[in-house]
């Protein structure tokens, strides 16, 4: 009997794989649903338990933490490596404090993961689209991002999405299915640590690792590994206390000043904009990097035609860091903030920059300002 189980456990497991991620399927909906149903008998025969089997009902992206969009469709179409269609929820067992125990699998199970884009994968990816007369995907990050989203389940599948999952969440805690188990996929890196130190030692370790892993990584999470406090410690906001991210250090990279370029934002303020020589960063060719503000802008001492240190912030966002002024070229002249408003030569007001951005801010009052009203919402 032990030997027939596994049988339909194997052919089950091949069906939903065909039908789920490969859109492929070799048996009818009925058949699939008669020997799920053998497999359900044998198994309750031989472990006296019930398995509980799901398809996938619901995904979703993040969104703000507490509303996000609904990703079923290419969840389902687009043959995601690494995220099943369907999942078996390992049994606990309840009595509800009366009568005889059973076995059931609980209520509810929300998987949380991650979808990327393998470097491996990002290059046939390129491949095909050079092929389509569309542009190349500068990274794995932009070739990820809004695949999810796409209406068209067979442009997300060409995408060659990957799934990693890295939490279960389920009532009671104990009901968690182990991830892999479920037909997950898991990271084969991770690694249990006995003390803060470790755990610091093991981050360190995978920044000098960070470019043979085959993805784009820009940290670590650090958490509990006892799930029993995560109810207790709660949340800041929408940040759990008990996991934390270790971010590696941005990269970067050497570039030329060619100009400073100005804008007006919908309040008046004054932006100045870096222009710079072309340079590749991270898997992106940057050309453009706010400088904030005008304070902070003249704080880095700038002149046209300087060398510059440019960072991603986050992996992300461009940013002047500093000048190298041993690069500076003979006779470059500093620049100097603008007298008057660069979209209608009205007078400007230095104010203190608000928020994160130190320094001081120019600012346009004239509310006849073209490029003010030309952003204004109306």
């Amino acid at each position: 009997m032990q030997q027939e189980v596994q049988r339909l456990e194997v052919a089950l497991s091949r069906h939903r794989d065909l039908y789920y991620n490969r859109q492929a399927a070799e048996i009818s909906d009925a058949a699939f649903d008669d020997l799920k149903r053998r497999y359900q008998a044998l198994a309750a025969q031989l472990r006296g338990v019930a398995v509980d089997e799901v398809a996938l009902p619901v995904a979703a992206t993040r969104g703000d933490g507490a509303v996000g969009e609904d990703v079923t469709h290419n969840a389902l179409h687009a043959a995601i490596s690494g995220l099943p269609g369907a999942f078996t929820i390992s049994p606990w067992t309840s009595n509800g404090g009366s009568g005889p125990e059973r076995a059931h699998g609980p209520p509810w199970v929300e998987v949380r993961g991650e979808v990327f884009v393998r470097a491996a994968d990002l290059e046939q990816v390129n491949c095909e689209q050079a092929a389509a007369g569309q542009a190349p995907f500068a990274n794995t990050r932009n070739a990820a991002s809004g695949a999810l989203r796409l209406l068209d389940s067979a442009e997300c599948r060409r995408r060659r999405l990957s799934f990693v999952s890295y939490a279960a969440l389920a009532p009671p805690p104990s009901a968690a299915t182990p991830l892999q188990a479920a037909g997950f996929a898991v990271s084969p890196d991770n690694v249990l640590c006995d003390s803060p130190e470790a755990a610091l030692r093991e981050a360190a370790e995978w920044m000098t690792r960070r470019d043979t892993l085959g993805y784009d990584a820009d940290g670590v999470v650090v958490k509990l590994d006892d799930t029993r406090l995560y109810g207790p410690l709660g949340t800041a906001g929408s940040d759990p206390r008990w996991a934390v991210a270790w971010k590696f250090p941005a990269g970067e990279a050497v570039t030329r000043l060619q100009g400073i370029e100005l804008t007006v934002g919908r309040q008046g303020q004054i932006t100045p904009v870096a222009l710079l020589e072309p340079v590749a960063l991270g898997g992106v060719t940057i050309r453009r990097a706010t400088l904030h503000n005008v304070g902070r802008a003249l704080a880095l001492g700038l002149h046209v035609g300087d060398s510059v240190v440019l960072r991603r912030s986050g992996d992300v966002i461009p940013q002047v860091l500093r000048v190298l002024p041993e690069l500076r070229p003979a006779g470059a002249d500093p620049w100097q903030p603008p007298a008057g408003c660069p979209a209608c030569g009205g007078p400007l007001r230095l104010q203190p920059a608000a928020g994160a951005d130190a320094g001081d801010q120019l600012v346009c009052d004239n509310p006849s300002c073209g490029a003010r009203s030309g952003r204004e919402v109306r």
